[in-house]
């Protein structure tokens, strides 16, 4: 069991990276260069205003209205534990499909979107980093690039916080929708 708790049963799928090569779009987070799988981003913005909920754990930044939907915003650093990144004008969101629910990651900056081969990828061993949700490394342009596991970047319980976030966010948005109206 890792320091932050147990993983649910779907969270403990690892990706599988394809054997010719993998688009991966790169970002840094703390002065750390990742990358995550390019299919589960659908793009990247500058960071809107957020509504904020009070009690809501230090990883949700906020909530991205989106489409009249709120979307969870995730602070990367604070999930991975990484010092305090400041936030600019331009900040970055990517806007991400992570464990079945659309979220938005902050994060320093995006890089770029690379296709990696299969050869400059070495898989690390379950347990040896950051609960798992860095599964492998990628060698790139004379990089190490950690590469994000989409399906283990949240912990059981973290998952239901943002679930229990994202409801407590649409009752409050259909309460001003009905005080607009």
């Amino acid at each position: 069991m890792s320091a932050r708790g147990s993983r649910s049963r779907d969270a403990t799928k690892r990706a599988k990276p394809n054997t010719a090569s993998q688009r991966l779009v790169i970002f840094k987070v703390a002065g750390q260069r990742y990358g995550i799988d390019s299919s589960v981003v659908t793009r990247v913005i500058a960071m809107p205003q957020l509504d904020q909920l009070p009690e809501a754990p230090t990883f949700i930044f906020g909530f991205l209205n989106l489409s009249g939907s709120p979307l969870p915003v995730i602070r990367l650093d604070r999930l991975l534990h990484q010092s305090e990144s400041a936030l600019r004008r331009w900040t970055p969101l990517m806007l991400v499909h992570l464990c079945e629910m659309p979220l938005a990651l902050l994060v320093d900056e995006v890089t770029s979107i690379v296709s990696v081969a299969h050869e400059d990828t070495m898989t690390l061993p379950p347990g040896h980093v950051f609960n798992d949700c860095v599964d492998r490394i990628v060698r790139h342009a004379d990089e190490s690039i950690l590469v994000l596991s989409p399906d283990r970047l949240f912990l059981e319980r973290e998952l239901q916080m943002l679930n229990e976030q994202r409801s407590i966010a649409e009752e409050r948005a259909a309460q001003l929708d009905s005080i607009e109206s």
